[in-house]
């Protein structure tokens, strides 16, 4: 999920990309947590329940998935 996020997207289109439907237990399943460890933020923080809400990937996100693909390719 966290490479769909480069750019902003809703919460229907990141559950949508990893083939979830849109409900709020797969959200809170998959998206809250990601939020939670500081991965995913929001684009309007201010306002999380706005209906123009999107998220993006963080820089602890893009650091995570680097680390991933460092150790997928030996590169650590």
């Amino acid at each position: 999920m966290l490479s769909a996020t480069f750019k902003p997207k809703t919460k229907a289109e990141l559950l949508t990309a990893i083939g979830l439907g849109v409900h709020n237990k797969n959200y809170s399943t998959h998206v809250a947590p990601l939020i939670a460890l500081g991965y995913l933020e929001l684009i309007l923080p201010d306002k999380p329940t706005s209906p123009k809400q999107k998220y993006v990937l963080s820089d602890a996100g893009v650091r995570f998935l680097q680390g991933k693909v460092d150790w997928l390719f030996g590169l650590y």
